[in-house]
């Protein structure tokens, strides 16, 4: 947690962010811990409640809970009330301050470093995946209250790490990353082409910021000029290669929790990207929240790591766009692209193991 005199930033896609009650979080099945202030008000509120146990109290318990909210086969969290408007009752009753970090947190993923905080969400939030959708800005904007939650925000805190580091064994700075990061945002904002051009463009400026060494230009400026001279370059998706990438983020998962990937054929993955290249600036924007306040940053030895990052969020957004149900299903357009975003970003975010899948990029 921070306090609220420190800079907090966000997209200004996600500024407007409010929860609109979907209930995608509550009916998710995570473990959700309950820290002991908040287990002490929701124990008193809802001591006689008869609909059976609230809570799990025996061992293990994640360091600083007191208990585990119960789930309801079928049904998510036993606060849940689909038949009372989609509700929290905890958040209904006693406001989101009584609410586990973790409903609270939900769907902001943040990043203390020397710059400040970063916000992003995860677009596994239907109203978050609309707000993309609908909106695709990637400017970086200060976050507003319902963002940075008066300063209760958990998150990966590098304060006390060493920079990024521009390829092994060379440290970014501050001002050198902040570039890097903000010029990757504006290429993205800005490109014309499919996603994959987005991201190879960023590839080409990054080689020549590698290039940069210490005792001459500032790594700022130096990361500005490769931005500017950047040009546009024509990337080659493939259906292998993305498979590749995907299977690897599958890997990272752990396997009690790891889907099955379902075989795409040659048929659907064309269609998806296609389709994919047809929402160009949704999609280029997904890859910007991803980029944003990114934790790959501080797990890998290498702007390129990030890259590769990159890549591979992409590559399942396009499966997920690939999956047979996908293709078919009578939702098109937006409603589609929304779905997919979902079901990526629960992969991506949710489910993948950073550091477990920084170490496959690296050593593959």
């Amino acid at each position: 947690m921070y306090h609220l005199l420190v800079v907090v930033r966000c997209l200004e896609m996600h500024a407007s962010w409010r929860c609109r009650h979907s209930g995608a979080c509550c009916t998710a099945g995570w473990d959700i811990p309950i820290e002991g202030p908040a287990f002490e008000r929701v124990s008193r509120q809802f001591h006689a409640r008869p609909a059976g146990p609230l809570f799990r109290t025996g061992d293990p318990l994640p360091e600083g809970a007191a208990a585990m909210l119960v789930h309801r086969e079928g049904h998510g969290c036993v606060f849940f009330e689909p038949q009372a408007g989609r509700l929290c009752a905890i958040h209904r009753r006693l406001g989101p301050s009584a609410l586990p970090q973790a409903c609270r947190q939900f769907p902001r993923q943040a990043l203390r470093d020397a710059r400040g905080v970063l916000v992003t969400l995860s677009h596994y939030c239907p109203t978050a995946a609309h707000l993309l959708a609908a909106r695709p800005s990637l400017t970086v904007i200060d976050a507003p209250p319902a963002l940075h939650l008066d300063g209760q925000l958990d998150g990966l805190d590098a304060r006390t790490a060493l920079p990024p580091l521009l390829e092994p064994g060379l440290l970014t700075d501050a001002d050198g990353y902040e570039a890097w990061e903000r010029g990757g945002l504006a290429l993205l904002a800005t490109g014309r082409g499919a996603p994959d051009d987005g991201i190879e463009t960023l590839a080409a400026a990054t080689a020549q910021v590698q290039r940069w060494r210490p005792g001459g230009t500032e790594l700022s400026r130096a990361t500005a000029i490769a931005f500017a001279e950047a040009v546009t370059v024509a990337a080659c998706p493939s259906l292998s290669a993305d498979a590749l990438r995907a299977e690897r983020a599958f890997g990272a998962i752990h396997p009690a929790l790891r889907p099955l990937m379902p075989p795409i054929s040659r048929t659907g993955w064309d269609e998806a990207a296609g389709f994919l290249r047809q929402h160009g600036p949704v999609a280029r924007a997904y890859v910007g929240a991803r980029l944003f306040g990114n934790w790959v940053a501080y797990h890998g030895r290498s702007l390129s790591t990030i890259l590769e990052y990159l890549r591979t969020c992409l590559a399942v957004l396009r499966l997920e766009l690939a999956r047979p149900q996908a293709a078919t299903a009578p939702a098109h357009g937006s409603d589609r692209l929304v779905d997919a975003l979902r079901a990526a970003d629960l992969t991506m975010v949710h489910l993948v193991d950073v550091p477990a899948l920084v170490r496959a990029i690296e050593t593959t």
